[in-house]
């Protein structure tokens, strides 16, 4: 977190600027480490998708066999291809396994609670 204070561009100090856990006595400028995610995603494992409205009315128009999908509906699904993260998020390209025999692609879909996000599975 950077103090309100603090202009890196114009400490005279700015070496120590851009690197994780260092502090500047000049202008008071902290940096803190990126966040970490969870565990990596990737390609092949199987998370937890939540589907949002839209994701339900594409899979009713589309006429997909199985029972009805609905948002909040949770469905295991495979990451098929992973994106650079985003902070504390990753995103992903989902094949999600839909209750019947069809499938539904989830593309640059976010790492998070929610609908419209993966998450990994909870241990049991």
């Amino acid at each position: 977190m950077t103090s309100p204070h603090t202009d890196p561009q114009t400490c005279p100090d700015a070496s120590v600027h851009g690197n994780p856990f260092r502090y500047c006595p000049t202008c008071t400028w902290i940096e803190e480490p990126p966040a970490k995610v969870s565990q990596p995603a990737t390609i092949g494992r199987i998370v937890h998708y939540r589907l949002s409205a839209q994701d339900a009315a594409v899979i009713r128009t589309a006429g997909l066999s199985g029972n009805e999908a609905r948002e909040g509906d949770v469905y295991p699904a495979m990451i098929v291809r992973v994106f650079a993260s985003y902070g504390e998020h990753q995103m992903a390209n989902l094949q999600v396994h839909l209750d019947g025999a069809d499938n539904y692609w989830a593309t640059s879909r976010a790492e998070g609670d929610g609908v419209n996000h993966w998450s990994w599975p909870p241990r049991v």
